[in-house]
């Protein structure tokens, strides 16, 4: 398989599925495939993006996580 190879793949099959096709019941409980389809377009979205960078080079993935954490301590809830 060439690089890039997979994502038209994927590109071609998601552009073939019908309506009833895009709420039906992915393998991941609780999610459509619309659902699925929709998170792994933003986490590979989100690798082009500063923080994204900074994932991808983390040493310590956790680490990364606890910055937003970190950002919303002590913060009043709306």
């Amino acid at each position: 398989m060439s690089p890039g190879e997979s994502e038209v793949d994927e590109f071609i099959f998601t552009g073939s599925l019908a309506d009833d096709e895009w709420t039906a019941p992915s393998a991941a409980a609780g999610w459509r495939i619309a659902d699925v389809v929709a998170h792994i377009g933003a986490t590979a979205l989100s690798f082009y993006t500063p923080a994204g960078l900074r994932t991808i080079f983390a040493a310590s993935l956790e680490q990364v996580n606890e910055v937003p954490v970190d950002g919303e301590t002590g913060a009043v809830p709306m």
